[in-house]
C-alpha cells in the first residue's frame, strides 16, 4: 500500500497539474510529498495569475482527471493565455530542477529516472501547446496518456523491485540454511572423531579405561 502511494503520488506530479495530497506519516508517499518539486508545484498551482488564465483550460490547481469540456476544447492559447503559459512553463522547469538532487538521494534510480522522463515529456507537451501545435483538448488528452504511461512504468519498476527483494530473501535463507547444515555436519564429524581411541590400564583388580 505504501509503495502504491509512492507510485500514485509520483505519477500525479508527472501529469503536470495535480499535486500529491496528505499522506500518513512515515508512508512511502512522504518521499514524494517531501520532494522540493512537490511544494514548488503546489505554489505554482495556486498562482492566481496562472490559475485564473489557464486553470479551466489545463486543469491547473484542480484535482482529478480532465473534464469532458477540457478534452473537447478545440481552441488554441490566445495572447493572454500564452503569457501565462510561458510563465507556467518556466516556473515548472524550475520546480522540476529543484527536486532533482532530492530524488537521486531518496528514490530508487528507476523511479527517479521515470519521474525525470515524465517531467521532460510534460515540458515538451507544454511547449507544443504554447507553439500552437496542439489544442487545449489535445493537450489534456496527451497529459492523461503521459500520466497513465508513468503509472504503468512505475508499476513495472515496483514489480521488479518486489521480485528482486524476494530473490534476495530467498538467497539469504538458502545461505543461512547451508551455513547451518555445514555447522551441524562439522559438529557431527568432531563428535565422531572424539571416540576413536581407548586406552586401558590395570591396577590390581581394577581396570581403568580412557577414551579420547
Amino acid at each position: 500500500m505504501k509503495k502504491n502511494l509512492l507510485l500514485i503520488a509520483a505519477a500525479a506530479l508527472l501529469s503536470g497539474c495535480v499535486t500529491p495530497g496528505p499522506f500518513a506519516r512515515q508512508s512511502a508517499g512522504d518521499v514524494v510529498a517531501s520532494d522540493p518539486t512537490s511544494s514548488c508545484m503546489a505554489r505554482l498551482n495556486g498562482d492566481p495569475f496562472i490559475v485564473g488564465r489557464l486553470g479551466e483550460k489545463m486543469g491547473i490547481g484542480r484535482q482529478g482527471a480532465p473534464t469532458v469540456e477540457m478534452l473537447a476544447d478545440r481552441t488554441y492559447p490566445n495572447a493572454t493565455e500564452k503569457q501565462a503559459l510561458g510563465a507556467y512553463a518556466n516556473a515548472r522547469e524550475s520546480c522540476i530542477a529543484s527536486g532533482s538532487d532530492y530524488r537521486r538521494q531518496n528514490m530508487t534510480q528507476q523511479i527517479a529516472q521515470t519521474m525525470e522522463q515524465g517531467g521532460a515529456s510534460m515540458s515538451i507537451l507544454v511547449g507544443k501547446l504554447y507553439a500552437g501545435d496542439l489544442t487545449y483538448g489535445e493537450y489534456n488528452a496527451r497529459r492523461v496518456e503521459i500520466g497513465s504511461a508513468a503509472r504503468a512504468r512505475m508499476s513495472d519498476v515496483e514489480q521488479q523491485q518486489r521480485q528482486a527483494s524476494a530473490q534476495e530473501q530467498a538467497n539469504r535463507s538458502a545461505a543461512f540454511g547451508q551455513a547451518l547444515q555445514n555447522a551441524q555436519t562439522q559438529q557431527l564429524i568432531q563428535q565422531q572423531r572424539r571416540a576413536t581411541t581407548t586406552n586401558c590400564s590395570r591396577f590390581g583388580n581394577q581396570l581403568n579405561c580412557t577414551t579420547y
